[in-house]
């Protein structure tokens, strides 16, 4: 154990979990993929109201894809905290307010408006984005300690839109990226094949767990989840997750759930 004292992952804080992720010492914590911790989000996100509400986020995987994307946890939001245990996505946010997806991941209105997973439109996140998010995001809600240890993630993805061309990949800097096509389903069906070359399929889904989500608010009714990778061949659509927990795209300015992910 090298001196470590196991201890859960819900009981350790965010700062503790920080300098394990840092240490790599989560196999002497005993922390495993799926293993979940409480957290209170507390704001608006567009025309959704959290109002101290409950959920848990889950260890999606370590030291994912680090060469290209940065060492440490990853975690997904985000789980019902009652006896349902169901996976849940919160409800209901479109892509871009127009039905185009065009410039792809990089320039969506998702990505700042509603997630605040950058500060800078168009461009990368910059350290202010997790310490001082701006007001009516899912980042400004998250727990302050929990912000204050979030790293920054270098994701690949279609940022051309509508394209199958491997010029289209193209990095941006984020604190609460959406998932790609591959990265839950280990496989292309409907985003540009490129995109593979620089992803990796997170653990979590590479083990077998189910991708349906419920609506955080009706959690009795599974819902689509959005990824960001665009739909290739297709002006106005981006890749989500049917209700089902199959490969599916939805316009870009209709309303469906987000399921995020962070670092740690």
């Amino acid at each position: 154990m090298g001196g470590v004292t196991p201890k859960s992952l819900e009981d350790s804080t965010w700062a503790e979990i920080s300098q394990v992720s840092a240490n790599k010492q989560w196999d002497a914590m005993g922390w495993k993929v799926g293993d979940a911790k409480t957290i209170t989000l507390n704001g608006n996100v567009g025309s959704v109201v959290l109002n101290n509400y409950q959920c848990k986020v889950y260890i999606l995987g370590f030291d994912h894809n680090a060469e290209k994307e940065g060492n440490g946890i990853s975690f997904a939001l985000m789980e019902s905290t009652d006896a349902t245990a169901k996976q849940l996505c919160l409800y209901l946010f479109a892509m871009n307010t127009t039905n185009t997806n065009s410039g792809g991941w990089k320039s969506c209105n998702m990505r700042k408006t509603f997630l605040g997973s950058t500060d800078i439109e168009n461009g990368d996140a910059t350290p202010t984005t997790a310490t001082s998010p701006a007001a009516n995001t899912l980042m400004a809600a998250l727990p302050a300690d929990l912000r204050a240890v979030l790293r920054p993630i270098t994701k690949y993805t279609d940022n051309v839109g509508n394209s199958s061309e491997a010029s289209a990949i193209t990095a941006t800097i984020d604190y609460l990226p959406l998932m790609s096509e591959f990265e839950v389903f280990g496989s292309i069906t409907y985003a540009n094949e490129n995109e593979k070359t620089y992803q990796v399929q997170y653990q979590y889904y590479k083990d077998g767990k189910s991708k349906i989500r419920y609506q955080h608010n009706a959690i009795t009714s599974a819902g689509h989840w959005w990824e960001r990778s665009p739909r290739a061949g297709n002006t106005t659509r981006f890749c989500n997750v049917y209700e089902t927990g199959v490969a599916d795209t939805t316009d870009a300015n209709l309303k469906i759930g987000i399921a995020p992910v962070f670092l740690i």
